[in-house]
């Protein structure tokens, strides 16, 4: 699931809830347990070596601290899912209604008493499960109908709403600087930033009542693009 796709899901199961928790785990990518990814690696298939491997390169990349993985490419981000399964799991046991991208998640309850106790048990499990906690910052609770209103311009195909928002999460700002081509897919993905009128759309923001926390996070990953030297990903 593409970023596009998890806010359209969103946005449909938004439709039938009075309620939308949004918020995202703090630091993700460098507070993911090795104990705890060590784990995940040992339920697959034993016929390979390679979660030994894998061990191995996270030990040498954390400088023997026992937490974190690199940020970027799509092998760190599998990583963070095999850890974060067991988490969706228990949350799909316990019957609560949700969509997760990376590190945000979407909860949709059906009142605001229900959404403070729904955001209480993902984050206890959190902490138990993987040692990970809940950006208090970033965190917010929302009218279904408000959540709708509000994203549905970020996914609108007819150019209803704003076509730059549209443009900037159509693009995946995280590559892999790992790759044989990375020099070239970072020059690409710098060209199509630029067709993007990122201090406009910013403005526009500063302008509402109230901004939109999603999209004023993907602005500032492209603008950390630009203070990156070639090959270093921002996330």
């Amino acid at each position: 699931m593409g970023w596009r796709d998890f806010i359209s899901h969103s946005i449909e199961m938004a439709k039938t809830a009075k309620y939308v928790v949004l918020c995202d785990i703090s630091d993700c990518y460098h507070r993911i347990s090795h104990h705890r990814l060590e784990n995940a690696l040992e339920q697959l298939p034993k016929n390979t070596p390679h979660s030994k491997y894998i061990e191995l390169i996270l030990k040498n990349f954390s400088n023997t601290n026992s937490y974190g993985v690199p940020v970027g490419g799509p092998a760190a981000r599998l990583l963070v899912e095999l850890v974060l399964s067991l988490t969706d799991q228990i949350l799909k046991s316990n019957g609560i209604k949700f969509c997760r991208y990376a590190d945000d998640y979407h909860i949709f309850v059906d009142s605001e008493n229900d959404a403070y106790a729904k955001l209480q048990f993902i984050s206890e499990k959190l902490i138990k499960n993987d040692g990970l906690t809940i950006q208090k910052s970033k965190t917010r609770i929302m009218s279904g109908a408000e959540f709708v209103t509000g994203h549905t311009n970020l996914v609108s195909p007819d150019g209803d709403g704003d076509a730059e928002a549209a443009k900037l999460f159509s693009l995946n700002l995280r590559y892999d600087p790992y790759s044989l081509h990375a020099d070239e897919e970072y020059e690409e993905l710098r060209a199509e930033l630029d067709k993007i009128d990122i201090l406009g759309l910013l403005n526009r923001e500063l302008a509402k009542t109230r901004v939109h926390g999603a999209l004023t996070k993907k602005s500032f990953q492209r603008s950390a693009i630009y203070r990156q030297p070639s090959k270093v990903t921002p996330y």
